[in-house]
């Protein structure tokens, strides 16, 4: 699915296009350039022209100025990033701004503004004083309270020559090598950056159009034309758009399924599905100038340039790839963390979680680290964790050893831990600095050997500005590392009119308690709360009973224990009891039924896996249960 789906988000992308078009191979003759603000003044002087601007403002004592001042006074590049993140390339400076955050990277060093870039009548404001001086700019006042930045030229080094930006002299495709993509590269189309490699997105110099390109994973078999429009028909049947138009186009140098849509805010887009070496891709083609489904037919020509497939012995084509070794890197801006990860897998960088696709995962914590805490003692209480989520059978502990990440002193303990069928290998890299402590946990299947060199690559290329989150950052708590089990929040729900108290180290899958359903995971468990107004009590006890019975005689390793009559919340309510066997893994599973005097139905899930059945674990889900309460 297309990552851009609201008209706002494609107006910042249209608007920053018009201030970067001619980003490349821009030069200024003169030696000093000079622009001159007032703050509540649309007239600006840039290198001697008197222009007009949308007039800079002053926000907790932060002069704030429209983005294009940057590139027009000082020429500077500038490119749209993964959603509201912008990039200023001036030299060798390089600086990300997001709009509503006030955490900004320079040149890798993250720095806190004390106003956030906004939009302010369709344009990018941004923070004066600390991009100026980022990119080698002098600020000054003078009196009446004009503000001058002046900015030596000399001292700048040519983006071309360090090596920083690739150049675009004689590149006539772009696309991605690792993908297996290539598209014809016109002057005018300017590359975006998702922070996602299976996806490239581009806007054009006139501001007329944005453009995604997405690479499917890879399929055992290969796509039929009716694949390839389904494949289309479901994003937009998705992404809640009108289809206008559709047709499969065979006799095309690479034959592709295309629709045209309009969405809810009323952009209309040419979507187009190709297959090529074992993969599906996906184009997404927006217009803010499209009236008709027929108006779109102009940018056929550039679409049609589209191809599966990358010649590495081409040197025409500007590969986006930056894949090395089978590696790719990938930053979380929140907490200055950078890391190489293999690039077939999935980064969910807010949430700092990764995974491949054969069971490996890593994730990173980052929390306070209390008075007193040493790596030894932490590992300990890390240890205590495992007692009290799995059974003494289904964990071994491997040791720790010091070792160095990120450029300081840490410790890394080894475990092996089981559901039941498959044993997995863990790595807990242990990091305190700067009154933070930091967790990298990797787990990989035991039997995979290639794990270990991805572990290493993976730790070798760690990074953490330790000294930027000590500067922003305050007090941190991460419930990952929480020793007591027993510690819950209270959960409401205006909608259908309950309360839950859910444990604090559960984590939360779905927690919409004004939709129909929450659900909750835990070390080998799941806890599921759902409501209906609709559903029959009875009648869905009798279909349970039913179904439960019927799967006791036919299905192997599933066994109906019970059916209990139990007080719940003040109303009868029917337990099913069920030990079943999931994919070789032993569990146990309730499900409760119950409704309330307006005749709602409420229906209770748990599962817990037989290794993590231990007391601590049984408890909390026990108090969860018995913890709901109706209110009026």
């Amino acid at each position: 699915m297309k990552i851009v789906q609201k008209t706002s988000v494609i107006l910042l992308s249209l608007a920053l296009t018009l201030v970067a078009s001619g980003v490349y191979n821009v030069a200024y003759a003169a030696e000093v350039q000079e622009l001159r603000i007032k703050v509540g003044s649309q007239n600006a002087e840039i290198n001697g022209s008197t222009q007009t601007i949308i007039q800079p403002y002053q926000t907790h004592g932060v002069t704030m100025v429209p983005l294009s001042v940057f590139k027009k006074a000082f020429g500077a590049d500038i490119k749209l990033g993964d959603g509201n993140t912008v990039t200023i390339l001036k030299g060798k400076h390089s600086i990300a701004l997001t709009l509503g955050s006030p955490v900004i990277w320079v040149d890798g060093h993250k720095l806190r503004s004390e106003a956030a870039p906004a939009m302010l009548h369709n344009t990018f404001m941004a923070p004066l004083r600390i991009v100026a001086s980022s990119i080698g700019a002098k600020v000054s006042t003078e009196e009446g309270g004009q503000i001058i930045v002046r900015l030596d030229t000399q001292e700048v080094a040519d983006p071309a020559d360090d090596g920083s930006i690739d150049s675009d002299t004689g590149k006539t495709r772009i696309g991605n090598s690792y993908y297996g993509w290539t598209m014809q590269y016109p002057s005018g189309l300017i590359p975006g950056n998702s922070g996602d490699e299976s996806m490239a997105t581009f806007s054009d110099s006139e501001g007329t159009y944005y453009l995604e390109v997405h690479a499917g994973s890879r399929m055992s078999e290969t796509a039929d034309a009716d694949t390839l429009m389904d494949t289309l028909l479901t994003s937009a049947k998705n992404s809640g758009e009108t289809v206008l138009d559709q047709q499969v186009v065979t006799r095309a140098k690479v034959p592709y399924a295309r629709i045209v849509t309009t969405d809810k805010d009323g952009s209309m887009w040419q979507e187009r599905a190709y297959y090529g070496g074992g993969r599906i891709y996906t184009l997404y083609l927006a217009s803010q100038t499209a009236k008709t489904y027929k108006d779109l037919r102009k940018y056929d020509a550039l679409l049609d340039t589209f191809e599966p497939g990358f010649d590495l012995a081409d040197k025409s084509v500007k590969d986006l790839s930056k894949v090395k070794n089978g590696m790719t890197e990938t930053y979380n801006d929140d907490y200055g963390i950078s890391l190489q990860i293999p690039a077939e897998w999935t980064a969910d960088n807010s949430h700092r979680v990764f995974t491949g696709k054969n069971g490996e995962s890593l994730s990173i914590h980052v929390a306070s680290a209390p008075a007193g805490l040493t790596l030894d003692s932490w590992a300990t209480q890390l240890q205590e964790q495992y007692k009290r989520t799995f059974l003494p059978d289904a964990y071994k502990w491997g040791g720790a050893t010091q070792i160095e990440a990120a450029g300081e002193k840490a410790l890394l303990q080894r475990a092996e831990y089981t559901y039941g069928s498959r044993w997995y290998q863990e790595k807990q890299v242990m990091l305190i600095n700067g009154g933070y402590r930091y967790l990298l946990d990797y787990s990989a299947p035991r039997e995979l050997e290639a794990g270990a060199e991805h572990y290493q690559d993976i730790l070798a290329s760690l990074d953490i500005d330790f000294e930027g989150n000590t500067e922003i950052l305050g007090n941190l708590e991460d419930y990952h590392f929480l020793l007591d089990t027993t510690r819950s929040v209270l959960k409401a729900s205006n909608s259908y009119q309950y309360t839950v108290s859910i444990p604090l180290y559960w984590t939360a899958v779905n927690e919409r308690y004004e939709q129909s359903q929450t659900e909750y995971q835990f070390p080998g468990g799941s806890f599921k709360l759902e409501a209906s107004s609709s559903n029959d009590l009875d009648l869905t006890v009798w279909q349970l009973r039913s179904y439960y019975n019927e799967a006791t005689k036919s299905a192997k390793d599933f066994t109906l224990q019970g059916i209990d009559n139990v007080t719940l919340a003040g109303a009868p309510a029917t337990v099913f009891r069920i030990h079943q066997t999931v994919n070789g893994t032993g569990q146990s599973k309730q499900v409760i039924l119950f409704s309330d005097s307006g005749g709602q139905v409420y229906q209770i899930t748990t599962t817990l896996n037989d290794t993590n059945s231990t007391s601590e674990q049984k408890a909390a889900l026990e108090k969860a249960i018995q913890s709901f309460k109706k209110v009026k």
